[in-house]
């Protein structure tokens, strides 16, 4: 195992089951914004201690598909269920409050405060759903930075930062909580080769060592051989959900593949 997981073995405490259930769930009906992909009858099961996903070309709802799963956006019909707690019955005060508390979000689009140093981004995130006195908060903080390899650069402002710098940062910010949940939206879009293998290394040790709920959207074809599951959409709908034969299941099914 790499040096700078044994870091990230120090901060996580993933002991408790986190399982994820779509039960016929659809969205994008009743919105009119040409930009926001439907997402049309889908059920499954994302199961903990799984590097789940979601591909499909631009037209497909991946996207989408990542934001309605982890309750950033409320279905049409349908309703999601992330450990037994049903996300379309809370306000939004109690959703936001279970997304602080659980989860971890790497957006496609790259979204820290350039009034933050990156260490303050990182703090920031950790005063917002977890109780943690200033020094293990530091602790957390210096240790996710040293992880995706910026501690050397934890008092610089981000718009000083290069593309691949912030999307790092914007991963550590996502894993400094020690999230149940990690939703991953292209995290890798911005990264060489490099920094996409200490990426994918990070995503398979929360889901394989520490059993958390690993869930990533992306084209990027340099995951596919490191994820366990591949559920591929097109528009809207899945097309086949795949277990790779490297997973834990050691063979592969494909669903949905003559519909």
């Amino acid at each position: 195992m790499p040096d700078f997981l044994h870091y990230y073995a120090e901060i996580m405490n993933l002991n408790q089951i986190a399982t994820i259930e779509a039960i016929d769930i659809s969205y994008g009906f009743s919105n009119s914004k040409a930009n926001q992909k439907m997402i049309s009858d889908i059920t499954l099961s994302i199961f903990p201690g799984e590097f789940t996903l979601i591909t499909g070309d631009l037209s497909s709802g991946k996207s989408t598909f990542l934001a309605t799963i982890s309750g950033l956006l409320r279905l049409d019909r349908g309703k999601i269920l992330i450990a037994d707690k049903e996300l379309g019955r809370l306000n939004n005060s109690e959703l936001d409050r279970f997304h602080l508390i659980n989860c971890g979000f790497i957006f496609q689009r790259i979204n820290l405060s350039n009034e933050l140093t990156v260490l303050d981004n990182l703090l920031l995130s950790l005063s917002c759903g977890i109780t943690a006195s200033h020094q293990e908060a530091m602790t957390r903080a210096t240790k996710a930075l040293n992880i995706v390899g910026l501690k050397h650069k934890k008092d610089i402002y981000p718009n000083e930062l290069r593309d691949n710098e912030k999307q790092r940062v914007a991963i550590a910010r996502a894993i400094v909580k020690s999230p149940r949940y990690l939703f991953a939206d292209e995290p890798t879009s911005h990264l060489d080769n490099y920094d996409c293998q200490v990426a994918i290394d990070i995503l398979s040790f929360i889901a394989h060592n520490q059993r958390g709920t690993v869930v990533v959207a992306s084209q990027d074809n340099r995951l596919i051989r490191h994820a366990d599951r591949i559920i591929t959409l097109k528009e809207g709908k899945i097309i086949h959900d795949t277990y790779l034969t490297h997973s834990i299941m050691n063979k592969t099914t494909s669903l949905y593949a003559n519909s």
